[in-house]
């Protein structure tokens, strides 16, 4: 059985921050967003939990740290220094 994996782009995103999804349907996604500018940037991430299939709630868990981030009416706060990159881990429940 092949897994189905959807993907979105986000490289014109409101927040200037491009990043992409990766995402197993009704499972687990995987989300990266990277910062070209020079300075830090505060940004608010919106989440389609719709879009990705999660219809009973989702957790977001941050890949490097392995902290749990929290979702406050879909949005997600994000801080990302310059030239970084940010992965989160979103699981379905």
């Amino acid at each position: 059985m092949r897994a189905r994996l959807a993907t979105f782009r986000g490289l014109d995103s409101p927040t200037g921050l491009p990043g992409i999804v990766l995402v197993r349907k009704g499972q687990e996604a995987i989300f990266a967003v990277t910062n070209y500018a020079d300075t830090e940037i505060q940004a608010r991430v919106t989440i389609d939990p719709a879009a990705m299939g999660f219809s009973r709630g989702y957790v977001v868990e941050d890949i490097e740290t392995g902290n749990p981030v929290k979702v406050l009416n879909n949005q997600m706060p994000i801080s990302i220094a310059k030239h970084d990159l940010k992965e989160f881990h979103l699981r379905g429940l």
